[in-house]
């Protein structure tokens, strides 16, 4: 992996740390050991990172972009970028789902960007990004998030982009194309968050739980505990075969690196599944099948809809289903996963 503190389309600036600042503060007590935690975190987020990204045999450049004021002082966004030398064709930026970062794509980053410039970020709040407090309010914590991903664009200079999201990725870039249609070539949306039908009663009450407590405060708080609580909590992507012995150990320590800082980005979506989405989804969810949803949408943004056959959404009509894969679709069969990408890009470019 070649890292980098510039990127195609950057402004002309000094480069940027590829790690964010420590910051300074004062506590005593278990406040100082929950600090000591969280910048082993960062390290370990780091060498988890470095380690996963490793097995990609393309090329590719990391890199911080500052987007200034969204939600803290000065948020910036890690960013991975690869192919970024080809101009014939609209650049495809791929968007993480909850818990997770950018290393999520390591299975179809090589593919994709066999075809077009493609970028990954770490949204704000996840991964190695900057973790602000999101605001209390779901329309704003929206605005937020759409807001990032614009300045982010901005600063990258990409006049169109597909965007690929996978659960509330695919959320973010449904209401990225809903603010800005005129930037989304298309959308792909990989097992998308926000569009079910009605919550079930199950569901209600896991959000009114979460109102009061965030499990992943919960794991941030016991430090190097998380692992074995997560690895006895949290599904695993089921990694077939040929990849398992390979990626298995590196891809589960970087998602557990991922969800040990302290939770802002999940902070968010619980904000999201309280107030059952904002400004753009909430008197639809509850009502409207994903298709109709889909209506909202301009003309000119197409949009694309794949799922895995063991995921609860394989029963909704019009979509892509990937046989063999659940949740994670793009990591449990990336062949057939990267293949059905591929074929949308290429109807795209014709």
């Amino acid at each position: 992996m070649a890292a980098s503190g510039g990127g195609t389309g950057r402004k002309k600036t000094e480069p940027l740390p590829l790690i964010e600042p420590r910051k300074k503060w004062s506590s005593s007590g278990i406040l100082d050991w929950l600090f000591v935690w969280s910048l082993s975190s960062e390290q370990k987020l780091r060498e988890a990172e470095k380690n996963l990204l490793g097995h990609l045999a393309t090329p590719c450049q990391c890199f911080y972009i500052n987007i200034g004021h969204v939600v803290g002082e000065s948020d910036r966004i890690w960013t991975l970028a690869m192919n970024t030398g080809d101009p014939k064709h609209v650049p495809l930026v791929a968007l993480h789902g909850r818990g997770s970062g950018l290393g999520s794509w390591l299975l179809n980053l090589d593919v994709l960007a066999s075809q077009r410039p493609v970028f990954a970020i770490d949204m704000l709040g996840f991964g190695r990004s900057s973790r602000p407090m999101f605001s209390a309010k779901a329309d704003l914590c929206e605005m937020q998030m759409v807001l990032a991903l614009e300045l982010w664009r901005e600063e990258m200079r990409l006049p169109q982009m597909i965007l690929l999201g996978h659960c509330l990725g695919a959320f973010v870039a449904i209401s990225y194309a809903l603010t800005h249609p005129h930037r989304v070539k298309h959308l792909i949306l990989a097992e998308p968050w926000g569009f079910e039908a009605t919550p079930s009663k199950a569901l209600d009450m896991l959000n009114l739980i979460s109102s009061f407590l965030n499990p992943y405060w919960i794991l941030w708080s016991v430090g190097p505990l998380a692992s074995i609580l997560l690895n006895h909590t949290h599904p695993h992507p089921r990694l077939k075969e040929q990849f398992r012995a390979l990626l298995e150990d590196d891809l589960n320590h970087y998602l557990q690196q991922c969800k040990a800082f302290a939770p802002s980005g999940e902070s968010a979506f619980q904000t999201l599944a309280q107030g059952q989405v904002s400004c753009h989804v909430r008197e639809h969810w509850q009502r409207q099948s994903l298709m109709e949803r889909t209506n909202e949408l301009p003309r000119n943004v197409g949009f694309s809809f794949t799922c895995g056959a063991q995921s609860p959404m394989h029963a909704l009509p019009h979509l892509a289903i990937v046989q063999g894969s659940g949740h994670y679709v793009h990591l449990e069969e990336p062949e057939e996963f990267n293949h059905h990408v591929l074929t949308i890009c290429h109807t795209i470019d014709v």
